[in-house]
């Protein structure tokens, strides 16, 4: 690849040890920082490299170490080294033409016109987008996501009848209290309403120190990342380059969704129970107390 084309594009000055740039022409050559760890070696060795050239024969050059990179991503990191275009087509034999042509866009959402324009002007290429690339990973959150959603639905299931069954309990502890109003002519619609207010508020107090901690979680991860190791057979599963630290994305559009959520299925939770405790009697509700 071009130095100053490589350089715009990957930017390895920004994950390189030494900040070194690649020189042109030159048998110099990046390497990720765990292959450079696999085989022990560090910026200023030499290194052999054989491949299969274009023709389907072997050559091999050696070539030293002008920095080592470490961008967290898996791929990158264990499986790659990077030299000038020059050095590139002297190791493959090939004198013109490239294998891949790598594209970086201002916006992802271009892709697919510019995969498409690609296309058009030159029919003998295919173009891929990240989409294409990415389809594994792009399936694979799909389901993750239908997963979670079926999950979060039984949590908030759960949750519900927890609360409902608790309020009961708490209706049947306080049926003097209720008694009493219901005695006084307190209508069973404001005895549920004021049922559904002390529950919403309850909802409202759990679903804020629960959006608390879980902000506190997510920009800590937003900052620092999530690491995985090394070793653990992750990058085996997509042949798409996969970060070995993962990135937490906070919204607050989904804590106040989650918010949200805590306190409609707590207001919804104490309808039950209180509508059970209103059907009663008075004398049986004072009765029973």
């Amino acid at each position: 690849m071009p130095v100053d084309a490589a350089e715009k594009a990957y930017r390895f000055s920004k994950y390189a040890q030494k900040k070194s740039l690649l020189i042109k022409g030159s048998n110099s050559i990046y390497i990720g920082a765990d292959l450079a760890k696999t085989f022990k070696k560090k910026v200023g060795d030499t290194v052999t490299v054989v491949v299969r050239t274009r023709a389907g024969s072997l050559n091999a050059l050696d070539f030293t170490i002008r920095d080592i990179i470490s961008v967290g991503n898996m791929l990158v990191d264990s499986m790659s080294i990077y030299m000038s275009m020059e050095t590139g087509r002297k190791l493959l034999q090939m004198p013109k033409g490239a294998t891949d042509v790598i594209v970086r866009l201002p916006k992802r959402k271009l892709s697919i016109a510019a995969a498409s324009l690609a296309q058009t002007f030159s029919p003998k290429n295919f173009p891929r987008t990240w989409q294409n690339k990415g389809q594994e990973i792009i399936d694979l959150q799909q389901m993750r996501r239908k997963i979670f959603n079926i999950m979060l639905f039984v949590i908030m299931l759960v949750a519900g009848i927890g609360i409902a069954n608790t309020l009961l309990m708490s209706a049947y502890e306080r049926r003097g209290e209720i008694g009493m109003m219901m005695a006084q002519g307190m209508r069973s619609s404001s005895i549920i309403r004021l049922f559904a207010m002390e529950a919403g508020a309850l909802g409202l107090l759990g679903s804020l120190i629960g959006a608390a901690l879980g902000t506190a979680g997510a920009l800590y991860f937003q900052a620092y990342g999530f690491h995985i190791p090394s070793g653990t057979g992750y990058e085996e599963v997509t042949t798409m380059s996969v970060a070995s630290t993962i990135y937490f994305s906070f919204s607050i559009d989904l804590v106040i969704i989650a918010i949200s959520i805590g306190v409609i299925i707590s207001v919804l939770g104490s309808l039950w129970p209180a509508w059970r405790i209103t059907r009663l009697e008075t004398r049986e509700v004072l009765a029973g107390s």
